[in-house]
């Protein structure tokens, strides 16, 4: 009897330990499912964080690649409007050098024209 009783007694703490393993079973279950959880929305997360940076970078990229054209464009307007004022130099040079050649034709022409009246003068004072 007594041994029955030890018995019984050793079968209710064994429930009691298998009852306390199933809670523990069920402890650990509930816990790798939230670990679970948490490694899924920490992936999400380092995904979200990489498409950030991703974005970040493909944006840099094309802000970079835009603002290079825009200074090639404006270097490329430069250079246009620096041989547009050459040439306009050019032209106000040429001018000028024309303007000396006409000057001085006009002076050669005065000249000439003194020539004649001095020589037109001298044959009417001959002729009177």
């Amino acid at each position: 009897e007594l041994l029955g009783q030890n018995l019984s007694k050793l079968r209710s703490l064994l429930d009691a330990e298998s009852l306390q393993k199933d809670k523990l079973a069920q402890k650990v279950t509930t816990l790798q499912s939230q670990v679970k959880i948490l490694e899924s929305d920490l992936e999400h997360e380092r995904l979200h964080k990489n498409d950030y940076w991703v974005k970040k970078c493909v944006f840099s990229r094309f802000l970079s690649k835009v603002l290079h054209e825009k200074v090639e464009t404006f270097e490329d307007k430069v250079k246009s409007q620096k041989l547009f004022i050459n040439k306009q130099e050019a032209q106000i040079e040429k001018m000028r050098i024309d303007a000396e050649i006409s000057k001085e034709k006009i002076k050669d022409g005065d000249r000439k024209l003194k020539e004649f009246i001095e020589k037109l003068d001298l044959e009417a004072y001959d002729l009177c």
